[in-house]
């Protein structure tokens, strides 16, 4: 089921925060594995986000328009709070929203 993926995706997320977290405040880490948490945690939110607005755009392409929006917009504020608005995936979530 598509909604039961994303929830367990969106767990990953929460785990790859906590594991940052843990890191950031471990002091006997190594700024090496501190560096790779960071990694892990913005590489797991941006794919997320990038699942997201693909799913948008394969839900227009099937007709889904409805549920293309949500998933678009999902994505959208996934990038926008995870990332920044600038990154090139934003721009093409935004055209999925201008098909619209």
């Amino acid at each position: 089921n598509l909604d039961l993926a994303l929830v367990t995706y969106a767990d990953l997320v929460l785990m790859a925060e906590e594991a940052y977290d843990t890191a950031m405040n471990d002091r006997d880490l190594p700024e090496s594995e501190k560096r790779f948490a960071e990694k892990v945690l913005e590489d797991t939110r941006r794919e997320y986000a990038d699942v997201l607005g693909l799913l948008g755009r394969l839900c227009l392409a099937q007709g889904d328009y409805e549920g293309g929006e949500e998933y678009l917009m999902k994505g959208l504020a996934a990038y926008e709070k995870y990332t920044h608005s600038n990154h090139p995936a934003v721009g093409v979530i935004t055209q999925g929203l201008a098909e619209l």
